[in-house]
């Protein structure tokens, strides 16, 4: 039986950004997430700043109210702010649905959606990614429509994301997990008059869609039809202008904060056409736009990146670094001179640092090829310096972030914050050197920083995000990975056209698709061959149809059939030891042909696969291992082809292991793939 509106639960995760925790007093049965954090204001996550509270299952009664609205007054008034990445999620308690009720949830959603998009408010955004709000697929809706039990439609929706599932803006994934249907679909707020529109209006939704047919939500065919069909309430949480900070939607990490943007001379060169003759550079991780500039403009340099400082200190004389235990070996070159001081601390910080811990034998055998070319790479390195040198004693240099530049209304070039490469660049010199070195890393707040520019300064900064409307973009270089582009944004209105590029979008590789009726016979036709990352990386996302986040393969393969591609599948190194190499990726391009799938795991099982990873490697490969994302006990596509790895299966994932070499031929590949047929 369904229990009526005043009886249903309801909770909500009530996301702030910047609020110190110690002040908030939080009733009993609220508590802060412990597996979501929020990035605050500055782009970094805190335990004490910024959260996500979540609330008990609670009634539509007054005490509940009240104890809601105290969290938010409570958190505004402790520094909290908002931003365009956080949301106002409401749970709604599902326990008691049958499957077809959950269905029809998503249903609305599905037929629904420009009106659920338009009414709260989704920007654009949040579309492009699979972990904000994606949009539903015909391939979703065509595999809930055939769902009959609760398993499998739990399996629609499973994926290898850290939540284990993908999450909608009307998300029914959440019922397996927690007994409630999750509505994504509202943007934060602090006006509680709106969060009370947001709970009311998730009641009328569920309601509806419950106790509605799949016909009736077709026939809805306007906006304000589906507003007043399902009474919601007129106001919901608007969308929130980013932060500078937004970055590549199609990424899932780069959506909440942006990756560092190297240098590049297309980039460069959109930046030198504005015309500008001085410029202060901000932030960064190495000093390749400040060489690029120096002699053709007047530059400024400020910086709180370590790293970057200690490359200035060592290039003034003000430190001379001594080496110590994983590059204790590097002592030998070392010298009191500036030009082997620089070189040495950018070849210990080079491809060097990855492999110096010797973790596997991947990382011990190109260990032993640094160390051979050591003396030449280094005396290389010294020779090439001399400008970087030269730059960071004549250039002025000051001690500052983005905040201080603004003071001296300047034209700024933001170069964003250190990346995680700097970072480590900088730990592995702490871990294995004498640096004794101070400097304040204290970092920039974005929060109105675009709107409270003082008068008098010009500011810009390279962006993947095409979303960052408070400024304007001055040019759109083409992006050579899945992106829209990187623009060229400024404060300044002026546009130079010579900086403009035309873009494109991503587009796959063209293939020929086996047809179904092929016949797969003859061994002298099938081929596996070996192709390059971009091209295999096009494959997976034309091809692979049930996971949203595509990992980029090291070893990449292809089974032809004559003209015909039958799949791919590629392999990264092993996370551990309890196998050669990871598969991270095997797919077919057909799957109404019979068993294809399974066809292409034999491939992978042959010796001539073995014998193409085992060349590249320059060793014997001779297992992989690979994880499958389905709450299922098993996987039909790898059961009877490889051994389940029960101590590496864990909820929503299960550990597969194959041994390579099993089939000596293509004839034999063939053969045990009719057999597999025949069994049908």
């Amino acid at each position: 039986m369904i229990c009526d509106a005043t009886s249903r639960t309801f909770g909500i995760e009530i996301e702030m950004c910047n609020f110190d925790r110690e002040k908030v007093v939080l009733p009993s049965g609220y508590e802060y997430s412990k597996t979501d954090t929020i990035l605050n204001t500055d782009g970094n996550s805190d335990k004490r700043f910024g959260g996500e509270v979540n609330t008990p299952p609670l009634h539509l009664c007054h005490k509940d109210r009240e104890d809601v609205r105290s969290i938010y007054e409570q958190m505004a008034a402790a520094g909290g702010k908002l931003k365009w990445s956080i949301a106002t999620h409401v749970h709604i308690y599902s326990g008691d649905l049958e499957i077809d009720q959950l269905k029809s949830i998503f249903y609305l959603l599905y037929h629904c959606y420009p009106f659920v998009k338009e009414y709260c408010h989704i920007p654009d955004w949040d579309e492009k990614v699979f972990n904000a709000k994606p949009i539903v697929t015909t391939s979703h809706y065509e595999r809930v429509k055939a769902a009959k039990t609760f398993g499998d439609l739990n399996n629609v929706f499973a994926n290898q994301s850290q939540k284990k599932y993908l999450r909608l803006a009307f998300n029914i994934a959440s019922h397996f997990v927690r007994n409630t249907v999750e509505f994504r679909c509202f943007n934060a707020t602090t006006d509680f008059r709106m969060v009370e529109n947001c709970v009311l209006a998730t009641y009328r939704l569920f309601y509806y869609a419950i106790n509605h047919s799949e016909e009736d939500m077709k026939a809805i065919s306007t906006y304000d039809d589906f507003v007043n069909t399902l009474k919601l309430p007129r106001e919901t949480p608007p969308i929130l202008t980013p932060l500078i900070f937004q970055g590549n939607q199609y990424d899932p990490k780069g959506c909440f904060c942006a990756d560092y943007i190297g240098y590049s001379p297309k980039l460069a060169k959109a930046l030198l056409d504005q015309g500008f003759t001085e410029l202060c550079l901000v932030g960064g991780s190495t000093y390749a736009y400040e060489l690029a500039f120096w002699k053709k403009m007047k530059i400024t340099i400020y910086n709180r990146n370590r790293f970057r400082h200690a490359l200035w200190l060592i290039a003034n004389g003000k430190l001379h670094l001594t080496y110590t235990g994983a590059l204790e070996w590097l002592q030998s070159f070392n010298n009191d001179s500036v030009p082997r001081q620089v070189a040495l601390a950018l070849y210990a910080t080079s491809k060097v640092r990855k492999v110096i811990y010797e973790k596997n034998e991947f990382e011990k055998t190109l260990l032993a090829a640094y160390k051979a070319k050591a003396q030449q790479s280094i005396e290389r390195l010294e020779k090439n310096c001399g400008e970087l040198i030269e730059m960071l004693t004549h250039v002025p240099y000051v001690n500052g972030n983005l905040h201080d530049a603004m003071k001296c209304q300047q034209t700024i070039f933001y170069q964003f914050r250190e990346n995680k490469n700097s970072h480590s660049c900088y730990g592995t010199l702490k871990r294995n050197t004498d640096i004794q070195m101070e400097i304040d890393r204290a970092f920039d707040d974005f929060y109105n920083l675009v709107e409270d520019m003082p008068d008098g300064t010009q500011f810009y900064m390279f962006s993947e995000s095409p979303y960052l409307s408070n400024m304007h973009k001055l040019a759109v270089i083409k992006g050579s990975k899945r992106t829209d582009g990187f623009f060229l944004y400024s404060t300044h209105p002026t546009q130079n056209s010579r900086a403009y590029t035309e873009y494109s979008t991503y587009m796959g590789v063209n293939v020929n698709v086996p047809p179904t009726d092929i016949a797969i016979d003859d061994p002298k036709k099938l081929q596996i061959c070996k192709v390059n990352s971009n091209d295999f990386h096009s494959l997976q996302h034309q091809f692979v149809k049930k996971v949203d986040k595509m990992s980029r393969c090291h070893f990449c393969y292809v089974v032809m059939y004559d003209k015909y591609c039958l799949g791919g599948f590629g392999f990264d190194f092993c996370r551990g030891n309890e196998a050669d190499l990871w598969q991270l990726s095997d797919f077919c391009t057909n799957n109404d042909i019979p068993r294809l799938s399974k066809f292409i795991l034999y491939c992978i099982q042959s010796r001539q696969t073995q014998r193409l990873l085992s060349r590249s490697l320059g060793r014997m490969i001779s297992s992989v291992i690979t994880y499958v994302y389905t709450h299922n006990p098993v996987s039909m596509k790898y059961r009877g082809a490889y051994e389940k790895v029960k101590e590496r299966c864990s909820e929503g994932r299960l550990a597969y292991m194959s041994v390579l070499g099993k089939f000596k031929n293509m004839e034999d590949v063939i053969t045990n793939y009719q057999k597999t047929i025949n069994r049908q």
